[in-house]
């Protein structure tokens, strides 16, 4: 009979929590000690790190600006959203 694996998705959409590290080897024995950790524990860590768990990575990257016919700054949230915006202009 063959052994049955259960693979699991992560949909991550938030950073809650991050370490630097000067040294690979570090990092790595950092990840394998966290991951050895109940729950629990790594909910009580990014608490107390995060206690409103913001997402941190959110100011890396901010939109593009355009001008708008105003000449005053839009950012452009999404390319998605430009389209169906664009699309919604020529149907009417």
């Amino acid at each position: 009979m063959r052994e049955r694996k259960t693979y699991f998705v992560y949909i991550v959409s938030r950073l809650l929590y991050w370490e630097s590290f000067d040294d690979v080897w570090n990092a790595l024995d950092r990840e394998k000690q966290l991951k050895g950790w109940r729950r629990a524990k790594k909910i009580a860590l990014i608490q107390s790190m995060n206690p409103q768990w913001k997402d941190l990575s959110r100011s890396w990257y901010e939109p593009p600006i355009q001008v708008n016919r105003q000449g005053c700054f839009d950012f452009v949230r999404s390319v998605a959203s430009d389209r169906v915006n664009s699309a919604q202009h020529d149907s009417t």
